[in-house]
């Protein structure tokens, strides 16, 4: 056994609390994905939040031993990583800290976070602290990417998870009259007027990490008419039936859905199967009423001639000319519709499926039925006249 002198007595973390008396080791296997933000936005991803900024820098000169880093090294890499993300720092939030529950490394740790701050002229007024490790422990090499993943889920509810094993504040941090507070209770994320958060990763022989995390701008799904469509589809009835069941239970019980990440996931990543219930819905008040009510229905034998119209456009940048003229000439959406369009990713790639569509029915193509995969069906469905842009 290796004992390092920052072991708490009991194997519990209690960051920032009187009772404090060092960190509890704990195990995670960490997985995130990250993507351009455009890239994900023109694809369809669910994006849980979008890192703004990040620094690094070292304090081992300066610091006395493992658990006593250096106050002024913290403040420094947090200000660095405001100023590489380019956000005011008023508007952050919330501080995951990294927070081992040392009795000297926590209050260093505050006054870091104070100093920055005072240091960019801002008092702050009722940022959030907490840790993770009161959670999980100590997690070693993955304990930073517990903590985003931490920011991202309280990103994701808007709501921010209490600090553990909390009770008295340890007598030795100065929280500043208010400017700092403890998350000891889940608390709803009010935005300030994003919600921005600062997560902080510290290495034993001194690198000092900070990454600025935000919530992504709420992006539409292309939608007809206000629309989302819908669609489960199962072999047998009994199956889809508790398909539906599972599904309105979900939605009954939830009070935010993302409608558009949830047409997507069920348009594009589903097996079709012959039995369907199909539905649309605006808000999730008629997605629910709608799912409920809709009939279930045979999709029906594939006919012999099929045109397929596969989803691999969307990387376009840009409405090619020749696919502008095709709308223009072969459908019935007007200037005003398309100046509009050529502007969106999702409606760009809508418009160059269709005008291959169209050009391709232009010439003749003989085709008992067309279908589609994906967002191409909304493009189908325009095409058949059930709806429209």
């Amino acid at each position: 056994e290796v004992v390092m002198g920052i072991e708490s007595s009991d194997g519990r973390c209690r960051t920032f609390s009187a009772e404090a008396s060092g960190t509890g080791a704990g195990e995670a296997l960490v997985a995130v994905v990250l993507k351009d933000y455009e890239a994900a936005v023109r694809d369809g991803d669910h994006v849980y939040g979008i890192i703004k900024g990040s620094a690094v820098n070292q304090d081992a000169a300066l610091s006395a031993n493992l658990a006593a880093p250096d106050a002024w090294a913290q403040s420094e890499v947090i200000q660095k990583a405001w100023e590489q993300a380019g956000v005011n720092p008023a508007e952050v939030s919330f501080i995951e800290c990294h927070g081992t529950g040392t009795k000297l490394g926590d209050p260093i740790e505050i006054e870091g976070i104070k100093k920055a701050f005072a240091a960019q002229g801002v008092t702050p007024q009722g940022v959030h602290v907490s840790a993770v490790k009161t959670n999980l422990g100590h997690a070693n090499s993955a304990a930073g990417l517990v903590s985003l993943v931490k920011v991202l889920l309280s990103l994701e509810h808007q709501v921010l998870f209490p600090n553990v094993h909390y009770t008295q504040p340890n007598p030795l941090i100065d929280l500043g009259d208010g400017q700092l507070v403890v998350t000891d209770a889940l608390t709803p994320w009010k935005g300030n007027p994003t919600r921005i958060a600062g997560i902080s990763s510290f290495g034993m022989i001194g690198t000092n990490c900070h990454v600025v995390v935000a919530e992504a701008p709420a992006v539409a799904a292309y939608q007809e008419e206000g629309a989302y469509p819908f669609v489960l589809s199962a072999k047998d009835e009994d199956s889809l039936e508790r398909n539906r069941a599972a599904l309105l239970a979900h939605l009954k019980q939830e009070t935010h859905v993302d409608l558009p990440s949830l047409s997507s996931t069920l348009l594009r990543t589903r097996t079709e199967y012959p039995l369907q219930i199909r539905w649309s819905a605006e808000d999730l008040d008629a997605c629910r009423q709608a799912l409920e009510q809709a009939p279930v229905v045979e999709a029906g034998e594939v006919p012999e001639n099929v045109f397929l119209l596969l989803s691999h456009f969307e990387g376009i940048d840009g409405l090619p000319g020749w696919a502008e003229q095709v709308v223009r000439e072969h459908t019935t959406i007007t200037e005003t519709q398309l100046l509009g369009a050529k502007s969106q990713p999702l409606a760009r790639a809508f418009l160059v499926r269709l005008a291959y569509l169209r050009t391709a029915l232009h010439y003749a193509l003989e085709t008992d039925q067309i279908l589609a995969d994906g967002n191409g069906k909304i493009v189908v469905a325009f095409h058949n006249g059930t709806m429209s842009f």
